[in-house]
């Protein structure tokens, strides 16, 4: 019996340390799929929102060009965080964040993008 509920209690951990938000299609892609699917000079509004769908952010620049961004967050727990006492002194997480920002001309035609990848740390308890 008490196998089962530590069973039980690890599979729920292991579903619970991962944390994602933002744009999904965005999640698993590099550089090189970006380069595949946006092309400046050709790539049009409606052929990337097919691909990725609505963007997480419009906006314009500063000389009135739309600005699509798209973003993507993944979090995942450290071990130490769900260790009783520790989790205290030690804990966080491990993020990784994606982001695609593209310039659209007044055709609707991509004239330039970015796309960044980072990974980072949050670190929480005493001695943080």
């Amino acid at each position: 019996m008490l196998k089962k509920y530590f069973t039980i209690f690890i599979i729920v951990l292991f579903f619970s340390a991962c944390v994602s938000t933002g744009n999904q299609q965005l999640a698993n892609m590099s550089q090189s799929d970006i380069g595949s699917i946006v092309v400046n000079g050709q790539t049009t509004k409606s052929e990337v929102s097919a691909v990725l769908g609505d963007p997480s952010l419009v906006d314009l620049d500063n000389n009135g060009n739309e600005k699509w961004t798209y973003y993507h967050l993944r979090s995942t727990i450290k071990g130490s965080s769900f260790i009783p006492v520790v989790s205290s002194f030690k804990s966080g997480s491990n993020n990784t964040t994606r982001q695609l920002v593209i310039l659209y001309d007044d055709d609707g035609v991509v004239i330039n993008h970015v796309f960044t990848q980072s990974q980072g740390q949050t670190n929480t308890g005493i001695l943080g």
